[in-house]
């Protein structure tokens, strides 16, 4: 995924979840217009966005998975990038929901579109 963002311009970097630091920022699908409607997660995450359109999700445990439910408008599909391949392949939706399984420490880079 590195290699792929290198050159890339990041745009935001949000959280979700509890954090003790009150300086953070917390991401809310209703402030941006990345076609996200909502997203639910089991622990803590890390969002962080680029200019080309893609989200990196970063799992914030190195303990547990972290399962994350992604909304998106109606019209809108979910791509996430194999990192062993580099290709890219669409997440089934179900009722406009999208979920993905983050391992703990690890990330997954994905686009809206």
């Amino acid at each position: 995924m590195g290699a792929y963002l290198t050159g890339k311009k990041s745009t935001g970097v949000y959280h979700i979840g509890e954090e003790s630091d009150k300086s953070i920022k917390y991401y809310d699908a209703a402030e941006n217009t990345d076609g996200i409607v909502d997203i639910k997660t089991t622990g803590g995450l890390t969002l962080g966005f680029f200019d080309s359109g893609e989200i990196m999700l970063a799992n914030k445990s190195y303990i547990n998975v972290n399962k994350v439910d992604i909304t998106v408008e109606s019209v809108q599909r979910v791509s996430v990038m194999d990192k062993s391949t580099g290709q890219w392949y669409k997440l089934d939706k179900v009722a406009g929901m999208c979920t993905l399984t983050i391992m703990p420490g690890d990330g997954e880079l994905i686009r809206i579109s």
